[in-house]
């Protein structure tokens, strides 16, 4: 948790010691604060700008179960409010874990989610992921699938996954089931890697009904995204990210130069001529 300086009389004080925000990293834990603060603020202003509005809609707070469903807005026919604070909690048996499936996803889309978003962390607070639109930002280890998988996934999909590794960390991409309509050169549904958060040439492109080799990036971002057509819709594919620490890999004999410019060079062995549709 951060601090900040008083706010008072701000404006009759020099600039060195006028006061200044403070910085809360357990969101989680001064929710309610936040909530309270800012309708205190809010009292008084415009009408425009709802001091209800910072409440959660529906029904947030602990959830204790084996599984269950959670749905926001609670009626598919609706729309989320604007300017919401809304914070689930998940608790489960202990010698149980988690997984969260999300069957519909429509949230604002913006550049790295600036606008709307829904984040998930783990029990340290530390961010998991984050996403909006159709696009999932993963800044830890974990697992990533096409929508519906192993169901059969949507036709005129479009997603997209961000994943950011520590520094000084390369990113492993790794197929454990895959099956997307083949066509040549991937031309109706496709995986496409990148090395880096932007469309670049230097991309990947895979589809068939067969795991590909794991895809390496030698940077500390990758994007992959899915789209497919109306044509005909499969299984799809699910992937583990892993991060690589390069340097310990060096200290103890395990990876040398060469052995880098090796794995680096993936990106160029699947554009070969010589290399197989996957």
């Amino acid at each position: 948790m951060g601090c900040g300086r008083n706010w008072k009389d701000n404006n009759n004080k020099s600039p060195n010691k006028r006061g200044t925000p403070g910085i809360f990293t357990k969101v989680k834990a001064l929710k309610s604060w936040i909530q309270q603060t800012m309708n205190n603020e809010l009292k008084g202003h415009s009408r425009s700008i709802l001091p209800e509005a910072v409440n959660c809609s529906v029904t947030d707070g602990a959830l204790i179960a084996v599984e269950g469903r959670l749905d926001y807005p609670e009626s598919p026919r609706l729309y989320y409010e604007n300017n919401e604070i809304c914070l689930w909690t998940i608790y489960v048996p202990e010698g149980k874990h988690i997984l969260l499936e999300f069957i519909q996803f429509d949230i604002e889309p913006g550049i790295f989610c600036g606008n709307d978003s829904l984040s998930v962390y783990d029990e340290q607070d530390k961010l998991i992921g984050s996403g909006c639109g159709s696009q999932e930002i993963l800044s830890k280890q974990g697992v990533i699938q096409s929508m519906q998988f192993p169901q059969q996934y949507s036709s005129n999909a479009q997603c997209q996954w961000l994943i950011q590794a520590p520094e000084n960390h390369m990113i492993k991409l790794e197929f454990e089931d895959f099956e997307v309509e083949l066509s040549n050169n991937c031309s109706n549904d496709l995986v496409k890697v990148h090395d880096t958060w932007t469309e670049s040439n230097q991309s990947v492109k895979l589809c068939g009904l067969s795991p590909p080799p794991p895809v390496f990036c030698n940077s500390t971002a990758m994007m992959v995204q899915f789209n497919s057509d109306g044509i005909q819709e499969l299984k799809g594919f699910r992937a583990t990210v892993s991060f690589i620490d390069v340097p310990v890999l060096y200290d103890k004999g395990q990876l040398n130069d060469s052995e880098l410019e090796r794995i680096v060079n993936v990106f160029s062995q699947y554009h070969s001529p010589k290399t197989p549709t996957y």
